[in-house]
């Protein structure tokens, strides 16, 4: 069999499979253009200067680019797989790398917006919830959010003097803590800040393990998660336990904003956030 008839079977066996999954797939490039991308010996011969491994093996490292074709078609492949199955959120990873070259967004948000159409049409709920990892504070265009809600990693700061404690700190490094950006978010409401998540990243070991820096984004040494795993139980408990005030401060106004703003008078909620204040003040 020669190597095009053998890439025409492969497409047709992969539209049989896609077209058995759930219906036709709205998006019909998927379709045709997905499979040979699946395929290392293929993509090297494609004749396209973005194929999907120049897409992740380019200048910066391995990080998939959201302006390439071949990029975006993978990712819609992953998001309409998951929606079938049931997932009903997705985290989009990093993308300020992934989206570097998209300086307006004006193709993350086209991509975007493809697949909340399909989720609208196919998932259980009729909609998915994404978030990413902004550096910048949230991936707004146009006054809108492009993300349901924001994510970043805790950025644990180190405290000299004092082998291995960390803490968190308002302006300390790129923290997203009184960074996330006001918007409309997908679901049409607005926020002064759009809610958030932190997390205990992951990305390895730094070059001098058990050194406090606080000008870098290893806490001694180590990513958030590693630097995390060493200290005894109780340390951990007091650590997941305790949020400078300022920081809880935030916390307990995005809370009320998000679940109290339609639900409660104005006042009511300045009351209730009045006493969280109180009682955060007291502890």
């Amino acid at each position: 069999m020669s190597s095009r008839a053998r890439r025409t079977a492969q497409h047709d066996e992969a539209e049989r499979q896609v077209a058995g999954v759930r219906g036709s797939n709205p998006w019909a490039e998927a379709i045709r253009e997905v499979p040979s991308a699946w395929l290392e010996d293929e993509t090297k011969k494609s004749p396209s200067p973005y194929s999907l491994l120049s897409s992740w093996k380019g200048g910066r490292g391995g990080v998939p680019i959201i302006n390439n074709l071949e990029t975006r078609l993978w990712f819609y492949y992953l998001a309409v797989s998951y929606i079938n199955v049931g997932c009903e959120a997705f985290h989009l990873g990093q993308v300020g790398l992934i989206g570097a070259d998209d300086k307006d967004l004006k193709v993350y948000s086209e991509f975007l917006a493809k697949v909340r159409t399909y989720a609208k049409r196919h998932a259980r709920r009729h909609l998915v919830l994404m978030d990413g990892h902004v550096p910048s504070g949230g991936m707004v265009k146009d006054g809108v959010s492009l993300l349901d809600f924001n994510s970043f990693p805790m950025r644990i700061k180190a405290v000299p003097g004092k082998p291995q404690e960390g803490i968190l700190e308002v302006g300390h490094l790129d923290a997203i803590f009184k960074r996330s950006k006001g918007c409309i978010s997908p679901s049409g409401w607005r926020c002064d800040s759009l809610p958030y998540l932190v997390e205990f990243d992951n990305f390895g070991r730094g070059k001098n393990p058990n050194v406090a820096d606080t000008k870098s984004i290893f806490c001694w040494g180590w990513d958030e998660i590693s630097w995390f795993a060493q200290q005894p139980e109780t340390m951990q408990r007091l650590i997941v336990g305790h949020m400078p005030r300022e920081i809880q401060t935030e916390v307990a106004r995005l809370l009320l904003r998000q679940f109290a703003r339609k639900k409660k008078p104005a006042a009511t909620s300045a009351s209730m956030l009045s006493v969280l204040e109180s009682e955060i003040a007291r502890r």
